[in-house]
């Protein structure tokens, strides 16, 4: 005989088109089947544990989709997106109202999407701050300020962005006003209904010549002069001073004394559109305030006070007339200029004010009526207007988000600024937000290194944006390939690179340290991005080759990357099927595994929580011939004792071990302590419940030896079980032991206590299914889930302090064809007599040439009385019943809730002749 050594299966479940390929390294470390375990990154396969039932999705009639939110490593969630409502769920369970009307509900939060949106939603995060995207609907924020307070609000960005600026000479446009409500006028039509809500840009003509400021210049009050790409107005009369004005906001001397400027605009000003009138006509709000020059209607003000003037006075005996006074007009913040001609209309008092007239402006607040006066006195009202003719500018935009532009489809944090990217009508388009203003999109004439960035993928075919991710680069991932986005030296504006020709589909690239995996744009591949130094490019390769039969006709939905403990990619397919990727690229390993359950996955998640990350995954299964969805979360496979193998899915546990901590009780009655007597058990406070009760067992642990807690201060002793028989009150049963009693139990005054239960319930979600039950660490026979004494459930014929209950995992390992290399033998017959297994925390396998002919390995001895029968670390050899084959393979089998880590396969195997 001869054993042929298999000491890796880094490679995984190996594709069929590859059987012949035996000149490949990845054969001798492949298996033709890798079902239900994962691959582990140094070489062994390992049974994945099994899922705890959290709960029912929002609603089972519609698909929720599970998005993870994590502020740090120890505060992380886990949200369940459902039908316009959103739940959280952390540490296992659903985040509840901790106190109010709500208190000990399930936290709900309202949003906009329905379900059958969910999986186009895209997001990036910012500590407590989530923004999602969705090419159909504003983009929305998620916030947390606190464990249980979440909010959405929508992304307010202001000063854009806004799409292209229009070149068309004759598609001008005009306003009535500079501020507050304004009526748009367009020359040609450009409006329609779904505008409203947008942003729309004008800027002043080209053809608008205003003078610009300079030192040591006379300037009268209100004058307008520009400053670099601003414009301001004089609020006092003087002499400029040194200093430019630059500010955006108020108003600012140039200098000492110098003059005061008040900002007015940059050349633009930018209005809500809240009003459709025609396909010429808008009205709406003014955001930031418009240049007056394209502004053509009247601008007024309100009157406060007036002086009378007076009129001229004709010189006495040929002396000098005394000339006129003119009237003078109090109009707070009027905004008129010396020569501008305006009418007055409504004042009351002084009748002969009400007509029109040049003015003399005194300071801000009041001007000098030209050649007015009269007689009486002000009284109140008036109204002073100026008719203003201004130049249509043809330069405008339309915001580039809302209306039928449609909405960023995905988003990124990216050196201090938020970046979105791809509209329903400009799909290769990309917006940055100003440096360190994530909602300020506003730009400056000219551009600035910090102001907001738009820029456009150039390429011969439809470039879809549908991600951005982070590597030594900026990488855009499209509908046709990826490109890198660099800040070129010297200008505010990115450039673009095409690198990899491989499109990427919807679902969420996933960055493994310093490269990336995405799924390819059909859904059926996934490449790795990764930047290669010597090619100064970014290169990718197929991972799926090598498993490619688990992909067929099947696009991948949904994915998350666990890297503790596993380094492990987890992949939920179209058919609810579950696939699992051990990659490590720095050690090429890629190894392909896949699970399944009595049902289909349909989302999952990863978040961080304690020393490991958890997977979260929504199920649908058919209960009593109706479809369920539900929250289930993949259980630790690290534990510390047998009884806490949790290897069942959509399962639950009792736990009795806490059941009694810190209750005082007494065992009294006894004469000679045997199994034999009755005895007394009595708590100091109310703890049973009833004649339920009865069956049930109280377990005590005898006080370990000083040499025994020296090795090992947390050993437990001897177990001492106390069958109820009788209920007698809420503080009293009868009770049977299972063997004498030791002396320190009797008639003395203790505390603390197990429970032992065989009557389970809680189990509604599983009614009508058979369970796999793992009692005290035992394999208890299955049993049908249904009606019991409180519920839905089922019974142990022994009761037992932990019980773990859940639909059954059947896991397998089958190796591959037997070939040495270096030898021809395939074509020659093969017969596996025996297989040693290298395996580490083991337990109930079965082994056999094919899954008809499994023989349990050889059954281990009990650890001692009353506890399970301990797992293997070691080799361990089966005898197997095979007939002679081509392949000589070898199926190691789990179909117990119990833990299963193989190392290494060893066959033995007899070789014949072709």
């Amino acid at each position: 005989m001869t054993a042929v050594a298999q000491p890796s299966f880094t490679t995984g479940e190996l594709t069929p088109t590859l059987y012949g390929r035996v000149d490949l390294a990845r054969y001798y470390t492949a298996l033709k089947t890798c079902r239900n375990f994962v691959v582990m990154p140094f070489g062994g396969v390992i049974n994945r544990a099994g899922t705890r039932f959290i709960a029912e999705v929002l609603d089972s009639t519609k698909a929720s989709r599970l998005i993870p939110f994590e502020f740090s490593s120890s505060q992380s969630y886990a949200l369940e997106f459902g039908h316009l409502k959103e739940r959280i769920i952390k540490d296992g369970g659903l985040v509840l109202w901790p106190s109010g009307p709500s208190e000990g509900d399930p936290v709900e939060v309202t949003t906009i999407w329905p379900s059958t949106e969910l999986f186009f939603l895209k997001y990036s995060q910012s500590v407590d701050v989530m923004t999602l995207c969705h090419p159909s609907y504003p983009i929305q924020q998620l916030s947390r300020t606190a464990h249980h307070l979440w909010a959405f609000s929508s992304f307010n960005n202001v000063d854009g962005p806004f799409q292209d600026i229009n070149i068309t000479l004759s598609k001008t446009v005009r306003v009535n006003a500079v501020t507050g409500n304004v009526t748009i006028t367009a020359a040609e039509s450009i409006f329609n209904s779904a505008m409203v809500g947008q942003m729309f840009y004008i800027e002043q003509s080209p053809e608008v010549q205003i003078k610009k400021w300079e030192v040591s210049k006379d300037v009268m009050v209100n004058d307008v002069k520009r400053a670099g790409s601003h414009y301001y107005q004089a609020l006092t009369t003087g002499t400029t001073g040194t200093v430019r004005p630059d500010h955006t906001d108020g108003a600012a001397y140039d200098g000492d004394p110098g003059v005061s400027w008040q900002y007015l605009h940059s050349g633009f000003g930018i209005i809500l559109l809240t009003g459709f009138t025609t396909d010429k006509i808008m009205t709406g709000t003014v955001l930031k305030r418009l240049p007056e020059s394209v502004m053509t209607g009247t601008s007024s003000r309100n009157i406060t006070g007036a002086t009378t003037g007076s009129a001229p006075i004709p010189g006495s005996e040929g002396g000098p007339d005394t000339p006129a006074v003119d009237a003078v007009i109090t109009c707070p913040a009027h905004g008129f200029s010396t020569g501008d001609t305006v009418t007055i209309t409504g004042l009351v008092g002084i009748a002969e004010l009400n007509t029109t007239a040049q003015i003399i402006v005194l300071n801000t607040n009041s001007f000098q009526f030209v050649g007015v006066y009269g007689t009486g006195a002000y009284v109140s009202g008036g109204v002073a207007a100026k008719t203003v003719t201004g130049q249509d500018s043809y330069k405008w935009a339309l915001e580039a988000w809302g209306g039928d532009q449609g909405y960023p489809a995905t988003n990124i944090y990216y050196q201090q600024r938020q970046m979105f990217g791809a509209t329903t009508r400009q799909p290769q388009t990309s917006w940055m937000s100003q440096s360190a203003g994530f909602t300020d999109f506003g730009q400056s004439i000219p551009l600035l290194d910090d102001d907001a960035i738009s820029f456009r993928l150039v390429a011969d075919k439809m470039h879809e944006i549908r991600h951005f991710i982070r590597l030594k680069s900026l990488i855009a991932l499209t509908s046709e390939g990826a490109w890198v986005i660099n800040k070129e030296q010297g200008s505010p504006i990115p450039a673009t690179d095409p690198q990899e020709q491989g499109g990427s589909s919807h679902v969420r690239p996933l960055k493994i340290g310093k490269s990336a995996i995405y799924v390819e744009e059909k859904g059926g591949a996934i490449r790795s991005l990764g930047y290669e130094f010597n090619s100064d490019s970014y290169e990718g390769k197929d991972l799926t080759l090598t498993g490619s039969h688990l992909l067929e006709g099947k696009q991948i939905v949904d994915w998350a990357y666990q890297k503790v403990p596993f380094r492990c990619v987890w992949i939920v397919l179209s058919d609810g099927g579950l696939l699992g990727l051990t990659y490590l690229p720095d050690q090429d390993v890629v190894g392909w595994h896949r699970h399944d359950t009595d049902g289909a996955v349909e989302s999952i998640c990863c978040v961080s929580e304690g020393q490991e990350d958890a997977i979260y995954v929504i199920v649908r299964r058919i209960i009593n011939g109706v479809s369920k969805r539900y929250i289930e979360r993949f259980a630790s496979r690290s534990f510390e004792s047998i009884e806490d193998a949790f290897f069942v899915d959509c399962g639950l546990t009792y736990d009795g071990r806490e059941a009694g901590a810190g209750v005082a009780f007494t065992l009294s009655g006894g004469d000679e302590w045997s199994y034999e007597e009755t005895l007394t058990f009595e708590t100091t406070t109310d703890f049973f419940a009833g004649v339920s009760d009865v069956g049930d067992a109280i377990v005590l642990h005898e006080t370990p030896d000083e040499e025994t807690l020296l090795v090992n201060p947390d050993a437990v002793g001897q177990a001492l079980r106390l069958t109820i028989l009788e209920y007698v009150s809420a503080r009293e049963v009868t009770v049977l032991a299972d063997r004498t009693v030791p002396a320190e139990f009797r008639d003395t005054a203790t505390t603390g206590f197990q429970v032992a239960r065989n009557t389970f319930s809680g189990l509604d979600h599983l009614q009508g299914k058979t369970v796999a039950i793992l009692a005290d660490g035992n394999v208890e026979d299955r049993a049908v889930v249904g009606a019991v004494t409180g519920g839905v459930g089922f019974v142990l014929e022994n009761p037992a302090v932990v019980v773990h209950a859940g639909l059954p995992i059947e896991a397998d390992v089958e190796t591959l064809d037997i070939n040495v290399q270096g030898q021809s033998i395939q074509d020659k017959v093969k017969s596996v007599r025996s297989v040693t297994l290298l395996v580490r925390d083991t337990r109930g396998l079965q082994a056999g040439p094919d899954a008809n002919n499994l023989l349990e390995l050889n059954p281990l001895m009990s650890g001692g009385y009353d506890q399970p029968v301990a797992t293997e670390t070691g080799p361990v050899k089966a005898n197997i019943i095979s007939d002679w084959s081509d392949g000589g393979r070898v199926l190691v089998r789990q179909s117990n809730p119990l833990p299963a880590t193989i190392l290494a396969a060893i066959p033995e195997v007899v070789i014949g002749g072709a």
